[in-house]
Formats: C-alpha cells, sequence, structure tokens
C-alpha cells in the first residue's frame, strides 16, 4: 500500500471512534492486513534503573493468554516488552526468540496459547520522549512471513504511528500544536507522497538543504519524532491533504 491507501484505510475505521473500541480498530487492521493479533502498549517513563511498564493496552489476543500472562507476571520475562524498546527498528520476533532462557521460556508459554514466534515488535517514539510498542504476529511460515514483511512492514510502521497519534490525541491539545507555514505544508505535502527532499526541491524550486530544514522545523512544530510521525500527525489534523 502507499501512505495514501493506508491514511485512507485507517481513516474510515476510525470514523466515529467514540462509538467504537480501540480494539476494534485493531481488529480492522488484523483482517486488513490478514494477521493473526495486534496489540498497542503504551510505556511509562522509567527511571534509568527500571524496566518500562504498560500504561494502555489493547490488544485482540484471546482473553486467556491476557490473563495468563498477567497472573504469571511475564512482563517480566517478556523480550517484547524489555528489548524491543531498545531499539529504534522494528524488531523481528524470531531474534527475540532465540536470545536468553527467559526470553525462550516466555516464547514457549505463548506457544501453548497459539501465539507464534513470526511477530514484529515496532517501537513508536514521539518529540515528548513518550513510547509505545506496536506489535503484530501472523500465521505464516518463516519464509512466507519474511515476504510479507518485505511487501507490508511501512504499512504496519505507519499504522502504528497513526494509532499511537490517536492514543496521544486524548491527552494532547492539538490546538497548541504551531501551525505550518506554507514552505513547511508544501515539504510535507510531498513527503507524503512518497517524494524524496531531492525530487521535492526540484518540485519547488528551493535547495535540498532548505527541503529538509522545512521537514525538520514541521517535526518540531509538530512534536513528531522523525518525517513519517510528521506526516501522520499533519494528514490527521487536516494540515495537508493527499
Amino acid at each position: 500500500m502507499t501512505i495514501r491507501r493506508v491514511h485512507d484505510f485507517y481513516a474510515a475505521v476510525v470514523k466515529g471512534t467514540t462509538k467504537r473500541s480501540r480494539q476494534a480498530i485493531l481488529a480492522d487492521i488484523r483482517n486488513n492486513w490478514e494477521l493473526e493479533h495486534v496489540t498497542y502498549r503504551k510505556l511509562s517513563r522509567p527511571s534509568p534503573r527500571q524496566q518500562p511498564t504498560p500504561v494502555v493496552s489493547v490488544s485482540t489476543l484471546p482473553n486467556a493468554w491476557l490473563q495468563h500472562y498477567r497472573h504469571q507476571r511475564l512482563d517480566i520475562i517478556d523480550p517484547t516488552l524489555t528489548q524491543s524498546p531498545k531499539s529504534r527498528l522494528p524488531v523481528d520476533w524470531a531474534t527475540l526468540a532465540q536470545g536468553s532462557a527467559e526470553g525462550q521460556q516466555f516464547f514457549q508459554q505463548a506457544a501453548q496459547f497459539g501465539i507464534k514466534t513470526t511477530g514484529l515488535t515496532v517501537p513508536v517514539r514521539d518529540a515528548t520522549a513518550g513510547m509505545a510498542l506496536f506489535c503484530v504476529t501472523a500465521d505464516l511460515r518463516p519464509a512466507e512471513w519474511r515476504n510479507y514483511l518485505r511487501k507490508h512492514l511501512g504499512d504496519i510502521v505507519y499504522l502504528a504511528m497513526l494509532y499511537h497519534n490517536d492514543i496521544e490525541a486524548t491527552q494532547i491539545d492539538t490546538d497548541r500544536r504551531a501551525q505550518l507555514n506554507e514552505k513547511e505544508t508544501a515539504a510535507l505535502a510531498w513527503a507524503a507522497t512518497g517524494k524524496t527532499a531531492w525530487e521535492t526541491a526540484q518540485i519547488l524550486g528551493l535547495s535540498e538543504r532548505s527541503v529538509t530544514h522545512h521537514i525538520q522545523s514541521s517535526c518540531v512544530k509538530l512534536q513528531a519524532a522523525n518525517k513519517t510521525h510528521a506526516v501522520a500527525l499533519a494528514l490527521q489534523e487536516r494540515l495537508i491533504e493527499l
């Protein structure tokens, strides 16, 4: 999918969010991308000696597993929770499953509830140092899973940002965000179509360095962690259109 198609899909499923549960939105994502389960966890901000803990958690995982997870305090050994926040990039569970003995024990227990290691965690960070984990699993063989990620990884990362923005929107006064100026809006709008800074510079008659500056300025004004995050925010707030 392109950014536009992912954004249009998400805008459609969240329409009338007040009448739908956050879990239902994750279920729509799961069904449309042919996944098995989708989980979102917004994390606390731990001290240097503490592990992050979920402060918001929404999931399509089976209730039996979620209850077992809580009762057994599996958050202590869950590598998708303890290891993924250390990464800036999406983390394939196949790597986590080959890690520590505790991590292997976690996935062995998960397998008893039908949860496989063909999964991915997308760490989502924002400019306020907030963080969330967006996890997906699929009922695919390893080779099929690799092909799936080659095709859909970008979609999943973008969906993670959109969903996190929705959660954050309930806690942040978006009216306080500074509006973008004309050049910042244009640079983000072309970025939303997939144009590079160099290509945007040719279209707008600017230098590549100027385009990069306008993108960075947009990130600051929108409190976005990066360009993709800024595009997601600008689209959601109708500051740009596709």
